[in-house]
């Protein structure tokens, strides 16, 4: 069972990684073994005791789990080589959550050096196993090196998600069909529609670029009517 705990720290981590103010460790290379604790960290509270046990007799979720109470600074210091170790223990034993987050983590350079590689490899687990963040990410990855395998798996990831309502999705798959990126053939009907999903979920982005669909005439006929109400749609929406 996946604990709230995880879930915030992949909504946390996921918004860019932020670092709070002091105390924390040091950022570094992927540690291979559990860093050392010190007098400086904070004894672990008695409600946190059977989630430690847990992790150190190998159970993944409480693996992934304890990874978040690190990264949190929740019953302990923040630590971020500590978060790391649990986080690549919970992955290397397939749970998907640990998975996206390393991943996340080789893409972003956070507490690890930068190895774009890994962090494919470890986005592609997971996206296997149906987290849809990942697929995001790993289809951003895989677009960024220009291989025709790549995009083509950038496209599956894209559309997967996106079919899925994913409204980041939607709106990059809108952009790929109206301009032809990606390798895809240029169809602005069909990135016209992708972009009215995302649209029609409330995101003000895509409400603009629907506005501007319909004053150049991309994919639909040109109707200034539509414009104005796209157009307050997005400005009422914070565009």
């Amino acid at each position: 069972m996946k604990s709230i705990y995880i879930v915030n720290i992949i909504v946390i981590f996921s918004l860019g990684c932020s670092t709070p103010g002091e105390p924390t460790r040091s950022i570094g290379p992927l540690p291979e073994d559990e860093p050392e604790d010190s007098a400086e960290l904070f004894a672990a509270p008695e409600s946190i005791q059977p989630i430690i046990e847990k992790a150190e007799a190998g159970d993944a979720d409480s693996q992934a789990t304890l990874a978040s109470l690190y990264y949190d600074g929740i019953g302990f210091e923040r630590y971020n080589e500590k978060f790391i170790y649990w986080t690549r223990r919970g992955a290397e034993q397939n749970q998907s959550a640990a998975q996206y987050v390393l991943g996340l983590a080789y893409k972003r350079v956070f507490a690890v050096e930068q190895e774009e590689p890994k962090a494919r490899e470890w986005l592609r687990k997971a996206a296997e196993q149906g987290e849809l963040k990942a697929m995001e990410h790993l289809a951003e990855l895989l677009v960024k090196s220009g291989d025709e395998k790549d995009l083509q798996e950038s496209m599956k990831w894209r559309r997967h998600t996106a079919g899925l309502g994913l409204i980041q999705s939607q709106i990059e798959l809108g952009l790929v069909y109206m301009h032809g990126l990606s390798g895809t053939e240029q169809d602005q009907p069909q990135g016209y529609e992708w972009l009215l999903k995302a649209a029609d979920q409330g995101d003000a982005r895509a409400q603009h670029m629907i506005s501007v669909c319909y004053m150049r005439g991309d994919g639909v006929e040109k109707n200034i009517k539509k414009v104005k109400e796209w157009t307050t749609k997005a400005a009422y929406g914070g565009f």
